[in-house]
């Protein structure tokens, strides 16, 4: 049995949808050149440091002999990871 001194409803916060942290969504993520066989993982090093895995785990079995390279615009994907992460900061 579970006992809480403080009323949830009544502290719970109340934040607009432009001030809610988030991740980049998957069709972001395609828009910053991150293919449907790829992953993205974020790691925390230090404060305001961070370490972006990116893995890809397309095959020649997958997607033929010679698939594509992907790129990825890092720079814009840093910047989204920020905006997002920091909503109201430019």
């Amino acid at each position: 049995m579970l006992f809480y001194t403080f009323n949830y409803d009544l502290n719970k916060p109340s934040l607009a949808a432009s001030q809610t942290k988030r991740l980049p969504s998957a069709a972001e993520l395609r828009a910053f050149g991150l293919p449907d066989t790829g992953k993205l993982t974020i790691f925390a090093q230090a404060q305001n440091q961070l370490l972006l895995r990116l893995t890809n785990y397309a095959d020649k079995f997958d997607l033929g002999m010679n698939p594509p390279t992907p790129y990825i615009k890092i720079d814009q994907l840093a910047l989204s990871l920020f905006t997002l992460a920091n909503p109201g900061s430019q």
